[in-house]
């Protein structure tokens, strides 16, 4: 199991305060000493300490209204993982591929031979062009989000396996095929559905937690993708669950 640890996320209400506490203080609020920098250098340490292959920053939630923040926010965050991160390597994620080239570009500023390979999350087959290429100069390990450009209603939302899987096979063709990629490179997530609201949305269709694992299994069992990893935000399967998450979130992965 590879660990991408996902404390340092805007979403976390208390993680949240802390990024707004040490952003109010004015630039360089990473680099001095006080309670806010301090919890958050604290998260860093605990994540390393309890074994997590990658570190993941995401302060998305601070670009809503001004995505020029959300940019700076990931080069200053990037920087502090790399500084406090021992070594372990960053996981750079955002919805938006200039946040995610921003924390790319940061990672390796000025930085020392021979440092880890950064993660991406996420590429998706509409995003893939923008950034395979980089690969050449700004090595990276990246998550392949297994989405399309489709409408967002009720139909349009919903994925086969066979689509999945199609979606799969699409970047990887395009990583390893034309950009060098290794399969050991690439994560896929096919997404991990509450399980409180997890009903098919008719008859004919299977819930998302099937959709989920059968697409797993389709996607080891291609040989043209043999060494491939899948990658799970299994805690979303217990969102709206009232109790006994962490038992659950075991049972599930």
């Amino acid at each position: 199991v590879i660990a991408i640890a996902e404390n340092l996320h805007a979403s976390i209400p208390k993680m949240a305060a802390a990024m707004q506490e040490v952003l109010d203080a004015g630039p360089g609020g990473l680099d001095r000493p006080g309670p806010a920098r301090d919890y958050i250098l604290a998260q860093v340490k605990a994540q390393v300490r309890h074994g997590a292959d990658y570190l993941d920053v995401n302060v998305d939630a601070f670009g809503e209204s001004d995505p020029g923040l959300s940019k700076s926010m990931m080069r200053d965050y990037v920087r502090f993982v790399r500084r406090h991160g021992e070594g372990v390597p960053v996981s750079i994620d955002s919805g938006s591929a200039e946040v995610l080239r921003a924390g790319l570009e940061a990672w390796y500023e000025d930085a020392p031979a021979g440092m880890a390979v950064p993660l991406l999350n996420s590429l998706k087959t509409y995003t893939m062009d923008a950034f395979l290429p980089l690969r050449e100069k700004l090595p990276f390990k990246l998550i392949g989000l297994l989405v399309d450009q489709k409408s967002t209603g009720s139909e349009g939302s919903y994925y086969s396996v066979d689509e999945l899987h199609a979606l799969a096979r699409t970047i990887f063709d395009a990583a390893v095929g034309r950009h060098g990629f290794k399969p050991g490179d690439i994560f896929f997530d096919s997404t991990v559905f509450p399980l409180s609201i997890d009903m098919p949305m008719s008859a004919d269709m299977p819930g998302y937690t099937y959709r989920t694992f059968e697409t797993i299994r389709r996607i080891k069992l291609d040989p043209a993708m043999k060494g491939v990893h899948l990658s799970l935000g299994i805690t979303n399967a217990v969102r709206d669950l009232p109790s006994r998450r962490t038992g659950v979130c075991r049972a599930y992965l």
